[in-house]
């Protein structure tokens, strides 16, 4: 339990950390967004300054206490961190993979919780677990493309879909859902 405690305190830092920078690359598009105009650096209530800052300031702890749990766990984190950083910089703009990107970060911390508690995952797990976040990463692309539609925009921003892809997304996030 104190590991398991521990490992989820190094994926909500690390993940906190590549947020931050996330958002800080997502500026300009946030911005212009109706929502994420109100995130806290998009909106002003947080420099860009103090982003750079808490980058690292919550990213070292969360690989240092991941490398006193488990080399296994440490290198899952790093496994992870590199991916939503790869997800930051390109694969969100890319229609499909960054869906699967999405879902396959997801099926990660499955990974990193089996490597701490030394519970094995089953095929059954792994499948279902797979189809039910490729679904919801669907469900969350086909919702931003429906409100795109509402706002009578042709593109969802910053990413690779047009409007008219929202059928199609919520037709493949159904079915995998369905296959869960």
């Amino acid at each position: 339990l104190l590991k398991s405690s521990i490992g989820f305190l190094c994926f909500s830092l690390c993940a906190s950390s590549v947020y931050i920078l996330n958002d800080i690359l997502d500026l300009k598009a946030d911005r212009a967004h109706p929502l994420k105009r109100n995130r806290p650096f998009a909106a002003g209530d947080l420099s860009i300054a103090t982003g750079l800052i808490l980058v690292p300031l919550l990213l070292v702890p969360s690989f240092a206490a991941a490398a006193i749990l488990s080399s296994s766990f440490f290198l899952i984190l790093g496994l992870y961190y590199c991916l939503t950083l790869g997800y930051s910089l390109y694969l969100k703009r890319v229609a499909l993979l960054d869906v699967s990107t999405l879902s396959l970060l997801y099926t990660i911390r499955l990974f990193a919780g089996s490597a701490l508690t030394e519970v094995t995952i089953s095929q059954w797990l792994l499948a279902f677990s797979m189809f039910l976040f490729f679904s919801l990463a669907m469900v969350k692309r086909s919702s931003e493309l429906y409100n795109a539609k509402n706002r009578q925009q042709s593109l969802a921003s910053g990413r690779g879909y047009l409007v008219s892809d929202h059928e199609q997304l919520a037709t493949l996030g159904t079915a995998s859902g369905y296959c869960a």
